[in-house]
């Protein structure tokens, strides 16, 4: 938040806390949840695979079974929201993440390897997601490169994230 005085105006802008909207299968979704719920920040997740949106879901998180890889109105993030994909199975990446580059969400990443990402951004080009929207997806995700340890990797993508939320809002107190 901060505080400006213009004459005998005074104006407050209040940035919203950062949300994660995490989208995959697997240990390194419910490690992300645990990473983000102990640091404070709101997240929710979209995964094809019931038991881990039954686990999310009983810890009092927003979690959603994703019955096909399409587009979904369950995916809605705003400029103050982070998509971590988290698939191993990458064809369930390629419209999701399309709708997520096309959003003002301010934070798009990916695990997986260097070859991986080569991959994908051309199966997304031929989706027709142009290479500015491509630019903005973060991959391979987080600080620690090459981690495979589901809490590690959690850790390092909460981190990049809070990183790249203050760069692009400021710090809050």
């Amino acid at each position: 938040m901060s505080v400006e005085r213009q004459g005998s105006r005074i104006l407050v802008h209040h940035i919203p806390a950062a949300r994660l909207n995490i989208l995959g299968h697997g240990p390194s979704v419910e490690s992300l949840v645990r990473q983000s719920v102990s640091y404070g920040i709101d997240c929710s997740v979209l995964s094809p695979d019931a038991d881990i949106v039954d686990r999310t879901a009983a810890l009092g998180i927003c979690a959603e079974l994703l019955k096909t890889p399409q587009a979904t109105a369950l995916l809605d993030p705003d400029p103050w929201t982070a998509c971590i994909f988290y698939f191993h199975d990458h064809d369930w990446e390629a419209a999701l993440m399309k709708q997520a580059l096309s959003s003002p969400a301010f934070y798009v990443g990916a695990m997986g390897s260097r070859k991986t990402h080569a991959l994908r951004l051309q199966y997304l080009a031929e989706l027709g997601v142009s290479a500015e929207e491509s630019d903005r997806m973060v991959a391979p995700i987080g600080l620690i490169p090459s981690t495979r340890d589901p809490a590690t990797l959690a850790l390092s993508t909460v981190a990049q994230v809070v990183e790249n939320y203050h760069r692009h809002f400021g710090f809050r107190t």
